[in-house]
């Protein structure tokens, strides 16, 4: 989905494009270019993990605050308030959101604050909305270049194209009991993206995500 579970906030698409010249036009500009981190949320964070219940995705603006203020069982509300707020088949509302709050407990209302008082809220609600549609109604490689444009074409297309066994290696890291043998063979002109994101999705459905 893209939000930070601390704040409720959007990774944008520009976040995952972190190549020099791009640095460079941000800093003629006198902007920051924030940038994209998979911070490990455990008490004891095994950093080398790779496993998707072991991290979130969030940028560079608030990994401090992820560092010193945000526990395990904090990350876990959070991720699993989103995840049941994805789930909703209408249009999420910030009543939706206090209720799922208080399922969990008055001790995680802070966070539940964090992303009510975020000054756009309004505007993350939205994309929150559009987004979680997306996300059950179209496949997964859809989703990502619909969504995120910029991250499609340098992670989906070079990474499946170009590297498809190191992915593979990954995919069967992390997830042993994935059926990937009629990946293996595949020639170097094949579609690699329709493939592997199929896998992709089979993967999350086993964590119960609610993907198409």
């Amino acid at each position: 989905m893209g939000f930070d579970p601390a704040f409720f906030r959007p990774v944008d698409d520009q976040m995952f494009d972190m190549n020099a010249g791009v640095k460079e036009l941000f800093k003629s500009l006198g902007k920051k270019l924030w940038i994209f981190i998979r911070h490990h949320f455990r008490n004891n964070p095994n950093r080398a993990s790779i496993a998707i219940t072991d991290q979130v995705v969030i940028d560079s603006r608030s990994h401090t605050f992820w560092e010193k203020s945000m526990s395990e069982d904090d990350a876990l509300v959070a991720t699993q308030v989103l995840e049941s707020l994805i789930r909703y088949g209408r249009p999420v509302k910030e009543a939706d959101i206090r209720n799922e709050f208080a399922k969990a407990g008055n001790q995680y209302s802070w966070i539940m604050f964090n992303w009510l008082n975020q000054p756009k809220f309004s505007e993350a609600l939205q994309l929150f909305n559009e987004r979680k549609d997306d996300i059950k109604s179209i496949p997964i490689d859809e989703f990502i270049e619909q969504n995120f444009p910029k991250t499609y074409k340098k992670f989906v297309e070079t990474m499946l194209k170009t590297s498809h066994v190191s992915i593979l290696e990954i995919i069967q890291a992390m997830h042993p009991t994935i059926d990937v043998t009629e990946l293996v063979n595949l020639g170097t002109n094949d579609d690699h993206i329709g493939p592997y994101s199929t896998v992709f999705a089979e993967i999350l459905k086993m964590y119960r995500y609610p993907v198409f």
